[in-house]
């Protein structure tokens, strides 16, 4: 069975790379948020992964406006002017990396969500159980005397 928690840091790197080649033409915001996102995901704190996925939606809800509305500007014919000419080539290779970029992010949010909620089929690392004796908190040594405060220990 594949393990999503390792696969998901990895394809947060890839997408960093394509984001560094679209910010060619354009200030890209997928940079930092994906080498963040690469950074958090690998705490495996799950409350955390939820809110990056939510995160992830909305930027993917950007993405797309911003390829809808820059889309046609920078693809049709006659809106490049004369001295403009050779911005046409790093502005389609920038749209066409945005293009990718937002591909894998639909993806990548749907694979986010499924494993950030613990749905079934997604590899989820067992947690630690607390220590099993009479008496244990999970928080302190069994040797340790506990004073008459909690949190406090005897003389």
């Amino acid at each position: 069975m594949v393990d999503f928690q390792v696969w998901i840091p990895r394809v947060f790197a890839f997408c960093c790379a394509v984001a560094v080649l679209s910010a060619l033409s354009r200030p890209d915001y997928n940079v930092p948020l994906f080498g963040f996102a690469f950074f958090i995901w690998r705490l495996n704190n799950k409350a955390e992964q939820f809110k990056l996925t939510v995160f992830m939606l909305f930027t993917f809800i950007i993405d797309l406006a911003w390829i809808i509305y820059w889309g046609p500007k920078w693809t049709k014919e006659g809106g490049v002017t004369e001295s403009a000419k050779w911005e046409d080539g790093v502005h389609r290779f920038s749209l066409a990396l945005s293009i990718i970029n937002l591909i894998i992010k639909f993806f990548l949010v749907g694979l986010m969500f499924v494993t950030s909620r613990g749905v079934e089929g997604a590899a989820a690392k067992p947690r630690p159980q607390a220590p099993s004796y009479p008496g244990a908190s999970g928080l302190a040594r069994p040797s340790v005397q506990q004073g008459p405060y909690p949190g406090s220990r005897a003389l």
